[in-house]
């Protein structure tokens, strides 16, 4: 089996057990197995606009710099 996390997207790109995921998954010794985030682009977690709450058009491009396969 595989988890399969539903969150909105201020709860990928914040601070957090995932973005903590993401940079522990590149050390030795540690592997999670693998998850499917199915991310809703509700912008109810942020207070500001999306353009204004990250450097990037995506939330999910903070997996882009460990190579994660994103679809969008």
């Amino acid at each position: 089996m595989i988890p399969l996390l539903v969150h909105g997207d201020a709860a990928f790109s914040g601070q957090g057990v995932v973005a903590e995921t993401l940079n522990l998954s590149q050390l030795d010794g540690y592997w999670t197995g693998g998850t499917i985030h199915l991310i809703i682009n509700n912008q109810i977690g942020f207070t500001t606009l999306s353009d204004d709450a990250r450097s990037t058009p995506y939330s999910t491009d903070i997996a882009r710099g460990v190579q994660a396969p994103i679809s969008t």
